[in-house]
């Protein structure tokens, strides 16, 4: 595309999707000579890194010039890239390919990380502005003389003071969160009580036996047993890569069946994104590493489960939560449970219309009804 600023919504919904394209390609292309189990446990370790640094910004535990780094290069993007990484290694599935010096490995994955990054920071763009106000956005393409290649903004003052407000919450609600959580942690945990499955299996035990063969509870035990289920040797890499066939036969209680089912409905693999057409452009397809935890790859033939321990927690963790807001794997997707689902989100809402009746009254807010429509 020629240097310019373009103010049509397609135009610029077009570049963009031809630099993101070009990104892809090259991701792809850069992947090839690497495929194989280290680099993919190589990329899942740096997850489990990031989670670490994470966990000690959130507590404050780095010194000011390391949190600053961390807010502004690692906490938009870093999490975000290496998943999208390991979708298109997943994507391309066959581990057997690779086969390069360690010299060509160190080069290619820094160029990989450089362009999974980009990729990423050009759809948080496209979300935070772009996407909301696309009338309102105008796009600048350089010259390839010059180290930046393209500049996304809002040309509404109005518009764009308000997308600066909202993102400026959002910060505030990140960094913040924790401990906003935890002051209420004591008053019935009403809003904590969407990560309970416990609390979800009293409305969906009965529907999941009914239409699947095994309950809910089954499903969660399964799956957040593996680590104990699949114990590591002592110093080893929070890796797991497993024959997915020895993974399916280790369960005894339910069918077969069953237990092929709850790992699919955990698992993202190529057959599934490349049926479901995953693009990282839109944030809605089901076979992603958000909901689902386990990578199925294949090595010699064979079909290997493989997860990291941090990302597998966080996909657990969204998987319980989104069955509050009917969020629910396609494989598990019934009528039965799909209305349960409702009904336990309904349950948590009274819960927390409770929590803040109680909260309104302590700092002397009176109570008000109001309808449920907005206007």
């Amino acid at each position: 595309h020629q240097p310019g600023i373009y103010k049509s919504a397609k135009v610029i919904s077009r570049i963009l999707q031809d630099l993101l394209a070009a990104y892809e390609l090259e991701i792809d292309s850069l992947l090839k000579p690497l495929l194989s189990r280290t680099l993919i446990e190589f990329i899942l370790l740096q997850y489990d890194q990031y989670v670490a640094v994470y966990r000690d910004f959130m507590d404050g535990r780095l010194n000011s010039n390391d949190s600053e780094i961390f807010k502004r290069l690692l906490a938009p993007s870093y999490g975000r890239s290496v998943k999208f990484l390991c979708e298109r290694i997943t994507r391309l599935e066959n581990l057997d390919a690779g086969s390069c010096s360690q010299h060509s490995f160190d080069n290619n994955a820094e160029g990989l990380f450089a362009c999974a990054t980009a990729v990423v920071e050009i759809s948080m763009s496209c979300d935070s502005s772009f996407y909301i106000v696309p009338q309102a956005s105008q796009l600048e393409v350089f010259p390839a003389t010059d180290e930046r290649i393209y500049n996304l903004s809002v040309t509404d003052t109005a518009m764009l003071s308000c997308l600066t407000k909202f993102g400026d919450r959002w910060r505030w609600e990140v960094n913040n969160g924790k401990q906003l959580v935890q002051g209420y942690a004591d008053s019935g945990s009403a809003l904590l009580r969407e990560f309970y499955p416990d609390e979800h299996a009293k409305f969906l035990d009965n529907p999941f036996n009914q239409e699947l063969g095994f309950s809910y509870q089954d499903a969660l035990s399964i799956l957040g047993g593996v680590f104990e289920t699949y114990l590591l040797p002592a110093g080893a890499m929070p890796i797991w890569y497993i024959d997915k066939n020895s993974v399916l036969n280790n369960y005894s209680g339910l069918s077969p069946a069953g237990v092929n089912n709850i790992f699919e409905a955990f698992t993202v693999s190529a057959n599934n994104i490349v049926a479901e057409g995953r693009s990282f452009s839109n944030p809605k397809f089901q076979h992603r590493l958000f909901r689902r935890g386990i990578l199925q790859l294949k090595q010699n033939g064979q079909d290997y489960f493989c997860w990291g321990k941090s990302l597998y927690q966080e996909a657990l963790m969204a998987l319980v939560k989104g069955f509050t807001h009917q969020y629910i794997p396609v494989e598990w997707k019934r009528t039965a449970i799909t209305d349960s689902s409702v009904k336990l989100s309904n349950d948590l809402g009274k819960s927390f219309e409770e929590l803040a009746k109680s909260e309104f009254k302590r700092i002397g807010i009176p109570e008000k009804k109001k309808k449920k429509s907005v206007g």
